[in-house]
């Protein structure tokens, strides 16, 4: 990472026969407290409010301040008080080595000059703070997210009444293709590959966060050891697929509940990867929430759901809504409250980015990826618990689908 990357290209910056006066208004005004010194575009100096402010002390009688100095010191010029010997960096000086002469030198900030010595901006420790934060705070946010939901996800889920009206449905589709073994897409909790493999199933459950895969495997170390042998998870960034199994091995392949649009890897990447892991005449069946549905037509609001804690006793409260960060990109917000039955207490807010993917998107991707025979249906139903029954005859509806479910087949 170069200092061009972060540093600020339009900058104050004064001239060195401008008056101190000047600057003091700029200081006062402005917010601005350091001020590199040009003589037409060139770096000749730097002048901080520091630098002003000992200038109008009068040395003879200890260092004292003196309104007559004072005086004549705003009518100085700039180049008499500024520092000469500047330390400067370019566009082209790496982030780090920028950072490092300001630790060095106690320097908030550093002016950058181009070749020929003329000054073309000033990085800033808050430029470099900001910087960091940008790459790590979505990081953050997804382990914290992660961690949330890992602890509240199975509790916002009536998943006895999901599996009866999913699995139906499911397994007919698994049937007819003679799928045995599968990728489930975004495993999350687990929960979901669990049951599959209950019904007889080879899973193999991926995700990309390391807390929600140990949690999954915690659960699964629970199980009777003919649903264990069924059963795998897997911590990848779904840029790796073709490394974590062989060309055509898999039946098929399963991504509910919008896991697709959780996936840190371009979901038509994804896709095209998923295509090429499985087997000529295996399945792929994605549920996806109709997110323009939601984000165009429902004002953002996603779900408000009411259950009883994990103990039995008071009351969790889950709110979810989505922000629109752009055209392919929203922003997913939980909202959590705890009731004993006389008030709520706010539990917590976590957000998560995912991908904007649009029905007939979806669509295209998958023609893309080479998928054939593609099926799309609706379905209604709640986000969170009764996910609605998946049916495979309903058309899809952009206006009245809650659910769109699509099964395509690798020819």
């Amino acid at each position: 990472m170069k200092v061009r990357d972060v540093m600020q290209a339009s900058t104050v910056s004064v001239d060195e026969n401008s008056l101190i006066k000047h600057v003091a208004r700029l200081i006062f005004t402005g917010s601005v407290y350091n001020f590199p010194v040009v003589s037409g575009k060139k770096l000749v100096g730097f002048i901080t409010e520091e630098d002003i402010f000992f200038g109008t002390q009068n040395s003879s009688k200890d260092n004292q301040y003196s309104g007559e100095k004072l005086t004549q010191v705003l009518e100085k010029p700039v180049k008499e008080l500024m520092i000469k010997n500047v330390i400067s960096v370019t566009p082209d000086t790496n982030l780090i080595d920028a950072q490092t002469l300001m630790y060095k030198h106690n320097f908030a900030q550093l002016p950058v000059v181009d070749k020929k010595g003329d000054l073309v901006g000033v990085i800033t420790r808050a430029n470099i703070f900001r910087h960091v934060l940008g790459e790590e705070i979505p990081k953050l946010e997804t382990t914290q997210y992660a961690s949330f939901m890992s602890e509240n996800y199975d509790q916002m889920i009536d998943w006895d009444t999901r599996v009866e009206n999913e699995f139906p449905t499911l397994f007919r589709v698994f049937n007819r293709h003679n799928v045995k073994k599968i990728i489930d897409v975004g495993s999350w909790t687990g929960e979901y590959a669990i049951r599959l493999a209950q019904e007889g199933i080879d899973v193999v459950g991926l995700d990309h966060n390391a807390l929600m895969v140990s949690f999954a495997n915690a659960k699964k170390e629970k199980l009777p050891k003919k649903i264990k042998d069924k059963l795998e998870f897997k911590l990848t960034d779904f840029s790796d697929l073709s490394k974590l199994f062989k060309k055509d091995s898999m039946d098929g392949v399963v991504g509910v509940g919008t896991s697709l649009t959780y996936l840190p890897q371009k979901p038509e990447k994804v896709l095209q990867d998923l295509y090429n892991v499985t087997k000529k005449n295996g399945v792929i069946i994605l549920q996806t929430l109709n997110l323009e549905k939601v984000v165009e037509r429902r004002g953002r609001f996603l779900n408000f759901r009411i259950k009883k804690n994990v103990e039995g006793k008071d009351e969790e409260l889950f709110m979810e809504f989505f922000d629109k960060k752009d055209e392919n990109t929203l922003i997913h917000n939980v909202v959590k409250f705890s009731g004993d039955g006389r008030r709520w207490v706010f539990a917590g807010v976590n957000s998560v980015e995912v991908a904007y993917i649009k029905n007939e998107g979806l669509i295209k991707m998958l023609e893309k990826a080479g998928y054939k025979d593609i099926n799309v249906t609706g379905t209604k139903g709640e986000y969170r618990g009764q996910f609605g029954q998946m049916s495979l005859i309903k058309p899809f509806d952009a206006h009245t689908s809650d659910w769109m479910t699509v099964v395509a087949v690798k020819k």
